[in-house]
């Protein structure tokens, strides 16, 4: 039982940060310019 408990922790945490990733990304970066996908794909087009 222990053990299925321990695997449901898991699972729901995984999924929890699976879910929250792209918000805390947002939410941790300062400044557009630094992350902006547009930029990135300008200078993979050169």
């Amino acid at each position: 039982s222990l053990r299925l408990n321990l695997a449901l922790v898991v699972a729901v945490y995984f999924l929890i940060a699976i879910l929250l990733e792209p918000l805390i990304d947002f939410l941790l970066v300062p400044d557009p310019t630094s992350a902006n996908p547009f930029q990135v794909m300008e200078l993979a087009d050169e």
